[in-house]
């Protein structure tokens, strides 16, 4: 019967699932344990967002965009624009990291120690 209980039929992509994320994501996505150590709730975040993305992103490619519900799409652009938001608050991509160290460059004007210390490791 379709409407059983732990009916299967409609899970198509798993994007919605509330355990996405587990540990061995988070530590591809950050292979430097202590910045997910600083900012535990960020990177979970980006983790989860990663793997919502990832998993549309699969079953886009294997159904083909043409068969896909419009408001999956929706959902699939929406956390594209979270993850990059997110890869760039983390200095993950080579603009954001190279903002964050020319900001964490030293001046004579400032002691920029202890804030760029997070950056610079």
């Amino acid at each position: 019967m379709p409407f059983e209980k732990d009916n299967q039929a409609a899970l198509k992509h798993g994007a919605f699932a509330a355990d996405v994320v587990d540990s061995e994501t988070v530590e591809r996505i950050f292979p430097d344990p202590t910045v997910a150590e600083r900012y535990p709730v960020a990177a979970l975040a980006l983790a989860d967002t990663f793997t919502r993305w990832a998993k549309l992103s699969e079953h886009i490619n294997q159904v083909g965009v043409d068969q896909v519900a419009p408001t999956t799409l929706t959902y699939h652009q929406s956390l594209l624009r979270q993850l990059l938001a997110l890869i760039g608050k983390f200095g993950l991509d080579p603009a954001s990291d190279a903002a964050l160290k020319r900001a964490c460059w030293p001046t004579p004007r400032m002691n920029t120690t202890a804030a760029c210390s997070l950056v610079m490791g």
